[in-house]
């Protein structure tokens, strides 16, 4: 799905925010893949599903 320009500045803008929080205040959950790794992972669901909030998803990996 394509996404105005200011829509994806906002995204962009929340996710930054948000990953800026965690780091900031030593959350132990953003420690625990070290900065120099990679990591993957695959969402499977049992039944037919809508995944909503995508492109946010995306964001945070990129």
């Amino acid at each position: 799905m394509q996404f105005s320009d200011a829509l994806q500045r906002d995204i962009t803008a929340t996710v930054r925010f948000a990953l800026a929080e965690d780091n900031g205040s030593g959350d132990i959950t953003a420690q625990l893949i070290p900065a120099n790794h990679t990591a993957t992972a695959r969402i499977i669901t049992r039944e037919t599903a809508v995944i909503c909030g995508v492109n946010w998803v995306n964001e945070v990996f990129q």
